[in-house]
């Protein structure tokens, strides 16, 4: 997987969008984190197009895409899918404690 800032396109006459870019310095922390559910197996093209609200430590209200629920604070992410499974994103630097409830 890989993290590129766009710094150019272009649309060829069969109006296909083409973009080029750079690997992304500032944004290099979010390779092996996860991202949306894929969907479908062997789904062509298997490209993320991401929130850049989210991934530029900004707060936004949880989504619910019917697989999972993410919602992210202060650059805290956290997804929980609905098979009970939780993935917690913590920014570099930063410290997250996990309390658990009893059984």
């Amino acid at each position: 997987m890989g993290v590129h800032d766009v710094t150019g396109r272009t649309r060829n006459a069969d109006e296909w969008v083409t973009s080029t870019g750079t690997p992304s310095a500032t944004r290099a922390h979010l390779i092996g984190t996860p991202g949306k559910p894929w969907g479908i197996r062997g789904m062509a093209r298997p490209i993320q197009y991401l929130d850049t609200t989210v991934l530029i430590c900004g707060s936004v209200a949880a989504v619910d895409d019917g697989i999972a629920r993410r919602a992210v604070i202060d650059g805290f992410a956290l997804v929980v899918n609905n098979d009970g499974s939780a993935v917690p994103s913590v920014p570099a630097g930063r410290r997250v404690t996990v309390l658990t409830n009893a059984a």
